[in-house]
């Protein structure tokens, strides 16, 4: 047997082996051009197809473009402008890095790039044809526009891996749904066939229920709870979705990491244990879930997998005990429950009844007291509730009647409130005057919150056992002020109480993320009504 000669390959041979794991369908094309233009700086982007990608992938943003120096560069394999030392890979802050995608794309395709940067007068295109370069001035405003045409017309074995046209473009779809929760500050419209397929304007807001609603759908959003948690350089936010209504498929279910999208067996590990604790999820089903997690670049790994869809944290017991908390806790304020109550009307109304409506939450007669069956029989909006008595009908103000209970709470038990010391201490920088530093620590720990203060950052460790959640940073800062200026109750009241079904509290919420109502059952209400017509008004 003839010994085989060990040989270098061809630059061609080595970009497609390359492409093989970079460039799987015409979805990580469009993720890979994505990631391009986010790094740019976009904050529009064009994408069109056609054939489901096999045909056309053409994508067009307004980024800050390439000059026409660096257009042959940025088709070379690990080429790139985002890192430059291997310090820079121990805290990768952009979407690509490695510089392979452009030169993986390139080399099994037809592909034009296009690119106009704010300081150059002529826009220049690049055009490959039998693997040469041609660059050559073309009309284009300021940004990068690339073309890719006949993917893998040149490896015709990786096209009989390819599914249907249709199958195709549902998995570009989904990588635009992801690159739209994960930045709604750009402005993104998906064309397939010359037809506008999905359209997301910009928004200003980093994390935005109306992209949600985009696309996740109004039912994900009416039935889910957003938070909002932080501990150290961790923090989490984002919407879970209702235990009682998880999906048959695993289709809304988005985890971040530093804004990029992620599968991880971690928060897959979390989110189905703490679902299976909870008695209204049903076995094989899949709870939907749109969660951020923040945390310092440098705490993270993305260099792992060729599609940086895998991340390594380096404190990876820490990162699952603190989504486990988050999540356990949201869950717990849920308490969604199977009996949903509907809006009716009421029949009649006898002549000798009457209503009484009261600006008071609570309605202090004897009678009432001593009226076992204080269940309500309507609610609407979840605003406001009806409690049948013995002379007619009460319409009690949920929300004045949570602000009432708190009150009476911290009020009451002012400097003997149960407390609880927090797993994550949580952090804020501000700045306490030295004089009066000591007076805010007192005044907090009277209501159940106890501080440390030094080099103008504060160190929350203990907060009131009844909190429903944890403080995030802006709650602790609004305490401060208002123990300085000695009008705490105010902001006392803005709090969730355990006591109270968080979906309550968000119902009537002044600043509600979901723009939408809750419903509660009639045992939930009840128990509502039973707390506040024991408590004095």
């Amino acid at each position: 047997m003839k010994h085989p000669r060990i040989i270098q390959l061809s630059l061609q041979v080595a970009n497609q082996i390359a492409a093989g794991e970079v460039v799987e369908r015409p979805a990580s094309v469009v993720k890979e051009l994505l990631e391009n233009a986010i790094d740019a700086g976009a904050t529009k982007v064009d994408i069109d197809i056609e054939g489901g990608g096999l045909h056309l992938i053409r994508i067009r943003d307004n980024g800050i473009g390439i000059v026409k120096e660096d257009l042959a560069l940025a088709f070379s394999p690990h080429a790139t402008s985002k890192i430059q030392t291997q310090a820079d890979l121990e805290a990768i802050s952009t979407m690509g890095f490695r510089g392979e995608a452009l030169a993986s794309i390139a080399s099994v395709s037809r592909c034009r790039l296009a690119s106009k940067t704010k300081d150059e007068q002529t826009a220049w295109q690049i055009q490959f044809t039998d693997n040469v370069a041609h660059v050559n001035p073309c009309a284009h405003p300021e940004g990068t526009t690339v073309e890719v045409a006949d993917l893998f017309y040149n490896t015709p074995v990786r096209r009989k891996f390819l599914r249907s046209e249709k199958t195709e473009f549902q998995a570009i779809e989904e990588v635009v749904k992801r690159i739209a929760l994960a930045f709604p500050k750009i402005a993104i419209n998906l064309k397939h066939q010359h037809k506008l397929i999905r359209h997301y304007p910009k928004d200003i807001q980093e994390v935005s229920v109306g992209r949600l609603a985009k696309v996740c759908g109004n039912q994900f959003v009416e039935n889910a709870a957003f938070f909002s948690m932080q501990a150290g350089n961790l923090a989490l936010q984002g919407w879970l979705g209702f235990p009682s209504l998880s999906r048959r498929f695993a289709d809304c279910q988005y985890f971040f990491v530093n804004n990029r999208i992620i599968k991880d067996r971690l928060i897959n590990h979390v989110i189905k244990t703490v679902y299976s604790e909870h008695p209204q999820n049903e076995l094989g089903t899949y709870p939907g879930y749109v969660l951020y997690l923040t945390l310092d670049s440098s705490e993270v790994d993305v260099n792992v997998h060729p599609t940086k869809q895998e991340v390594r944290f380096s404190q990876a017991r820490m990162v699952h005990d603190f989504l486990t908390k988050c999540v356990r806790d949201t869950l717990f304020q849920i308490k969604q429950s199977d009996e949903i109550l509907e809006i009716v009307e009421p029949k009649s109304i006898p002549q000798q009844s009457y209503v009484k409506q009261s600006s008071y939450p609570f309605y202090n007669t004897q009678e009432t007291h001593n009226n076992h069956n204080n269940t309500p029989k309507v609610t609407i909006a979840n605003r406001y509730a009806f409690l049948e008595e013995a002379k007619g009908v009460l319409i009690i103000d949920l929300s004045k009647a949570k602000q009432s209970l708190s009150a009476f709470y911290f009020t009451h038990l002012k400097g003997s409130i149960p407390v609880k010391t927090l797993l994550f201490p949580m952090r804020a920088k501000v700045k306490i005057p030295d004089s009066k530093s000591a007076l805010i620590k007192q005044r907090l720990q009277e209501v159940g919150f106890e501080l440390i203060v030094e080099n103008e950052q504060a160190c929350l460790i203990k907060q009131p056992a009844v909190l429903a959640e944890h403080l995030c940073a802006q709650e602790l800062i609004c305490l401060i002020e208002a123990a300085c200026k000695e009008n705490l109750l105010p902001s006392l009241s803005r709090l969730s109480l355990s006591f109270f079904d968080e979906d309550l509290l968000r119902a009537f919420a002044k600043t509600n993320p979901q723009g939408s109502m809750a419903r509660f059952s009639h045992d939930e209400i009840a128990q509502f009504f039973e707390q506040t017509t024991c408590s004095p008004s």
